[in-house]
């Protein structure tokens, strides 16, 4: 086993800890995402010329977004080598075997935060920022990657992707609002309309449609499930009008 292979290995087991931790676990589409993401961020903190991502692949535009066969390969070696461990199971969209993926073997409890502190402070803070966001948002991955990242901004079909322009995002733009204190009148006018909506429920609406018939198709055929299949049950939700927070 090669050393990229290995570094890459343990980068997917942490990505599938981190799920874990959150009560999921990652399918190859997300995979191979994050690994796209892993590139892409590195890219930003790079001072090289021409922009080297960390794994070097070279990406291209496919079907539904950013994609490269080293990428599938790496996470089949990754389950080889002991880094993953993938669960099958029926899909509902059609009689093929789908797979979960988890932390394998060689990860041991506190690895995944070794391997993601290995990684510059850019690129680990945000790809965990995307894992929290996304480790069970198949849809929403796909749209973020898709919509809102650099390579893909121009990119046609079977395009390769270019990282070259990627830069460090300027922080100073992501400073938050300074807000106007409110005074006691509009905070007590305040605090009466929350309490309104407490009692009588907020309007019912109907949620903008963002994709298509045929995307949710697709995702469904490709991802899978977006959680694992077999649990059964009733919630039971409360809420305490009463409460002030």
């Amino acid at each position: 086993m090669t050393l990229e292979i290995e570094r890459i290995g343990r980068l997917l087991g942490a990505f599938a800890a981190l799920a874990v931790q959150r009560g999921g676990r990652l399918t190859k589409i997300r995979l191979v995402k994050f690994l796209y993401l892993l590139d892409l961020y590195s890219a930003q903190n790079s001072n090289q010329a021409g922009k080297r991502t960390f794994t070097n692949w070279s990406w291209a535009f496919i079907h539904y977004g950013p994609y490269c066969r080293e990428s599938t390969d790496a996470i089949d070696l990754a389950a080889k080598n002991g880094f993953l461990v993938a669960y099958s199971y029926e899909s509902s969209f059609s009689d093929e075997d789908y797979r979960l993926y988890g932390p394998g073997e060689k990860l041991g409890a506190g690895d995944a935060d070794k391997v993601m502190d290995s990684l510059p402070i850019h690129v680990s803070s945000r790809l965990r920022s995307a894992l929290k966001r996304w480790y069970d948002d198949t849809y929403g991955l796909l749209d973020y990657v898709y919509f809102r990242t650099g390579p893909m901004e121009h990119a046609r079909p079977n395009d390769v992707l270019s990282f070259a322009s990627e830069r460090m995002p300027d922080m100073e733009a992501f400073r938050p609002v300074e807000m106007v204190p409110l005074s006691k009148k509009k905070k007590a006018a305040l605090r009466e309309a929350i309490q309104k909506l407490r009692k009588e429920g907020l309007p019912r609406g109907q949620p903008p449609e963002l994709f298509d018939d045929e995307y949710f198709r697709f995702v469904s055929t490709t991802a899978g499930s977006e959680t694992e299949v077999g649990l059964t049950g009733i919630a039971n939700l409360s809420f305490d009008a009463s409460s002030d927070d």
